[in-house]
């Protein structure tokens, strides 16, 4: 047993380290230490985080813990030095990499084994919503509430009195208290005052969340709330804190922190793909999973997985990814989609009226832009140019089974006429919060287009119309206009990512659904070894 007091820094453990993971495998395993082994495994798990990961994590998930990987052993030994300097080494560690590749595991990992050194650590865990930041805290309780954690540790007890899913306390005065960006943490703090060693950090875990990135409003309100209160829950000028994640955009807290803390950060990037053009981790994602995933989802893995956001000046949607055709394929079904303008305006977006045509390529569901037409109309001629429109569109010979208007302003009052008239089939599309920016609606649409499911004929008189418009669009926001792109958004939202009752025959409904389980099946497929 004295062998495994020997320092087994970051290497496959030795035979006798071995056997300990391994009595922990299997269901219902217990520690079977004696009385006079479990000072030195106690020391041991104490003083290298490295061991300390991999036991807690055997007894815990009854697996093996991979430390193989370029950025785990890397956090495990920033947090380790962290620790053995009291965060005089790092005061500030930024860690960006790529989702679902373990970083959440190994911060509640670390409180845990902080809290196993001293029990009096004060820790806040930042999440961008309370939800997560408290199952982050809930999981740190359930590693200090493990038998094996308090027959090892049994100076380190849990209060009886904090119950609380998101803040608990330990009987020698530590705590952990979780809180999403922006929310309230008045009363709590970071790190012990003075304290000669780690009494604990600020750690920040995802501050952004994917959905709300593009909103320069929030994102805003985010970096603020981390220079002006965050900052301000530091007990000590030497206690740490760490950000770990992913990039969202050019100007999340990792791309502004420069500018709004005035020490400076450690900065580690990891990304997917490697510069020697690897996998980063391909026990979680293998390089031709990465490389289709970067086909399909260019602009997510440009920022999540390759942590490089990409340029919001930059066209969100390419002249390349539109399939050109020669002659329309032969549709399955097809619909209007409207976007109705204030005013007559020329500075103002435009009327735009869409006919789209649903069929089917490889499996996949695809959209064909049968027409489009951009009018700049006073309100009281909408209903008659619509009419003009629609009684084109009837010329096709598979007839439009729906009309889909965004109900807003001028919209709403063409809903309202004509659903009092016969031979209308009309769809309302709401707006909302929760449906998203503009934004970030065209960055949902991307994918599709991306794989080629969006078809147009290249002598159709809307063609260059369209192709311009839709290439200009960026997440930046300084395109002039977005009208046709917001009629090529809602109409892959209804036919393809969220298809509608009216537009799925049995037929579509099939290979719609297969598409989805297949896109399905490939996230779940690109990160069932991920934690």
């Amino acid at each position: 047993m004295a062998k495994i007091l020997n320092d087994i820094s970051l290497r496959k453990p030795t035979n006798e380290e071995q056997a300990i993971l391994q009595a922990h495998r299997g269901k219902n395993k217990r520690l079977t230490l004696k009385e006079d082994q479990l000072d030195p495994v106690s020391k041991k798990l104490r003083t290298n985080f490295n061991f300390f990961v991999r036991f807690i994590f055997q007894v815990k998930y009854k697996l093996p813990y991979d430390v193989s990987a370029l950025h785990t052993t890397t956090v495990i030994q920033e947090f380790q030095e962290m620790f053995r300097t009291n965060g005089r080494s790092t005061p500030r560690l930024m860690i960006n990499c790529p989702p679902r590749y373990g970083k959440s595991e190994l911060c509640c990992m670390f409180v845990a084994w902080s809290m196993a050194n001293n029990p009096m650590s004060q820790f806040l865990f930042i999440s961008y919503s309370h939800k997560l930041a408290k199952s982050q805290t809930q999981k740190i309780r359930e590693i200090m509430m493990l038998p094996e954690y308090s027959r090892l540790f049994p100076h380190v007890k849990i209060a009886q009195d904090t119950f609380a899913k998101d803040w608990f306390k330990t009987t020698l005065g530590g705590s952990v208290y979780s809180a999403g960006s922006g929310g309230s943490i008045t009363g709590f703090g970071a790190g012990i005052k003075q304290s000669k060693v780690f009494g604990g950090a600020i750690i920040i875990d995802d501050i952004h969340k994917p959905a709300s990135i593009t909103s320069e409003t929030i994102r805003e309100e985010e970096v603020r709330w981390y220079a002006n209160t965050l900052l301000s829950r530091l007990n000590d000028r030497h206690t740490p804190v760490v950000f770990i994640g992913q990039r969202l955009h050019e100007e999340d807290l990792p791309g502004v922190i420069d500018t709004v803390d005035t020490v400076p950060y450690k900065k580690l990037i990891f990304s997917a793909i490697t510069k020697s053009n690897t996998a980063l981790w391909p026990e979680a994602h293998t390089i031709e999973e990465l490389r289709t995933m970067q086909e399909v989802y260019p602009a997510v893995f440009a920022s999540q997985y390759m942590q490089n956001p990409v340029d919001d000046a930059v066209g969100i949607f390419k002249r390349k990814w539109f399939r050109v055709l020669k002659k329309p394929p032969k549709m399955l079904k097809t619909f209007v989609v409207c976007d109705t303008a204030e005013t007559s305006k020329s500075y103002n977006d435009a009327t735009v009226f869409s006919f789209f045509g649903i069929y089917m390529e490889n499996n996949a569901i695809c959209l064909h832009w049968i027409d489009t037409q951009e009018i700049r109309i006073e309100p009281a001629d909408l209903e008659e140019s619509f009419k003009e429109f629609y009684t084109d569109c009837l010329q096709h010979p598979v007839k439009p089974c729906i009309i889909a208007i965004e109900k807003k302003s001028t919209g709403t009052g063409l809903i309202s006429s004509l659903q009092r008239q016969p031979g209308f089939r009309i769809h309302a599309v709401e707006r909302s919060r929760a449906s998203g920016s503009k934004v970030q609606r065209m960055l949902d649409a991307q994918p599709y287009v991306a794989r080629n499911q969006i078809s147009i004929c290249e002598h159709d008189k809307h063609f260059e119309l369209c192709i311009d418009h839709m290439c200009k669009i960026n997440a930046k926001n300084t395109h002039r206009h977005d009208d046709i792109a917001d009629t090529l958004a809602d109409a892959i939202k209804l036919a393809i990512a969220k298809p509608i009752a009216a537009l799925c025959s049995d037929y579509t409904r099939t290979r719609n659904n297969a598409t989805m389980r297949a896109v399905s099946d490939l996230n779940q497929r690109l990160r069932r070894r991920s934690l």
